[in-house]
């Protein structure tokens, strides 16, 4: 590798350039002028993100960018480096560009004082080289609309629906925060990321409508695209979906089968634990890994948990290859409600990888599940007993694509 490389965040006059790789990467089948347009429009209204280039010996070789969020963990916020728009152009792959620029995008990381990253992987194989682990899963559902009707069949509708616009995002989000809360990772949503993620869209702008009970009160929304493949075979892709409770869950169904005259079918991501998977007699359905995520400071992430009323003490190791700063042995001790975290030359009781502790911080895994799988080693069963009570098995689920 050349010796001079840098990555840096980009200038106004190197975007062009940046889109050029990035509609190579992600956008093939479309005319750059229109992908392009497009693909602007969206990003201005995200004024958090950050591109990036790597260049070596001057010329840009590959793209990065970073887009800041606040996540849920186990109930408490935790600032996350999104990580996004990741490109090479051809003549630059298998010279280990990317590998370069991802470890020094870690780097930006730490100086900023972040301690935890995701991504949305193109390939789960190749993140995980560098330390990216898959931290959550859906289920994509295919339904006709003759089954959609079937489920529906003889249910009232009882909620009003109307579209929403911008100034509805409060509302929205009270319905979206309620049914959000049990999942791990959900996003806490600003005003940009509702923007971006609800009322724009990434090829085109969606509808959204919101669904009040009889008192008004806002019970559930979903924001969709409608996707014409010729000789009027539609799809209706709905690409957000939030309800207050069971009977607004079927509203929004109902809601969907409406459209039997528009559309020929629905496809939905949800979470694993939704009802529909178990309903349908016809169909497809799939399970989906989701996003990977690693943390970068073991100590860090395990200060931001509660402990609650657990008390004792523990020491785990941590080996990481790619990025040696998080690799170690490190004393935990939970007392007063708090984690308290440093590091150790004693021999640890509970071993793993950094693939295994992201997936464990984050709820993905189990201690049982990692030590079954051989991703964690157990010397000492008391501090399996402490880790397993500290980081429980939950369920992750982040919908939002960056």
């Amino acid at each position: 590798m050349a010796e001079d490389v840098e990555l840096r965040p980009l200038r106004a006059d190197e975007m062009t350039r940046f889109y050029e790789f990035i509609h190579y990467a992600f956008g093939l089948d479309k005319e750059f002028s229109e992908w392009d347009r497009n693909r602007r429009e969206r990003d201005a209204l995200s004024k958090t993100m950050v591109p990036f280039g790597y260049f070596v010996d001057g010329t840009m070789v590959s793209t990065c960018a970073y887009i800041p969020f606040d996540v849920r963990v186990r109930g408490w916020p935790v600032a996350m480096g999104g990580i996004s728009e990741v490109s090479t152009l051809p003549e630059y792959r298998r010279q280990g560009y990317v590998a370069d620029m991802l470890h020094r995008f870690l780097d930006v990381f730490r100086d900023k004082g972040l301690f935890f990253t995701g991504l949305w992987p193109f390939s789960r194989a190749f993140y995980r080289r560098f330390g990216w682990a898959v931290s959550a899963e859906s289920t994509h559902i295919n339904i006709d609309t003759t089954e959609i009707r079937r489920l529906t069949r003889g249910l009232q509708q009882n909620a009003r629906f109307t579209p929403a616009i911008l100034e509805d995002i409060a509302q929205l989000q009270s319905v979206r925060a309620e049914w959000i809360e049990p999942f791990s990772l959900s996003i806490d949503r600003d005003l940009e990321t509702w923007r971006t993620q609800t009322f724009v869209g990434w090829e085109k702008a969606p509808f959204v409508y919101m669904a009040r009970d009889i008192s008004g009160r806002p019970v559930g929304y979903l924001a969709y695209t409608i996707k014409d493949r010729g000789d009027w075979d539609r799809d209706m892709i709905v690409r957000d979906f939030a309800y207050r409770d069971v009977d607004a869950y079927w509203q929004l169904l109902l809601f969907l089968a409406n459209h039997d005259s528009q559309v020929n079918r629905f496809r939905l991501n949800v979470p694993m634990s939704d009802p529909l998977f178990d309903l349908l007699s016809s169909g497809k359905t799939g399970r989906v890994s989701g996003v990977m995520t690693r943390v970068m400071d073991p100590a860090a992430a395990l200060q931001v948990l509660r402990a609650g009323d657990l008390e004792g003490d523990a020491v785990f190791g941590i080996a990481d290859s790619f990025w040696p700063a998080a690799a170690g042995n490190y004393a935990v001790t939970a007392a007063d409600g708090e984690v308290r975290v440093s590091r150790t030359n004693k021999d640890p009781g509970v071993s793993m990888d950094i693939h295994a502790f992201s997936q464990l911080f984050v709820g993905y895994r189990s201690v049982e599940e990692l030590s079954r799988f051989g991703a964690l080693s157990i010397a000492d069963d008391s501090a399996a007993i402490l880790f397993d009570a500290l980081m429980p098995r939950g369920v992750g689920f982040l919908p939002e694509h960056f």
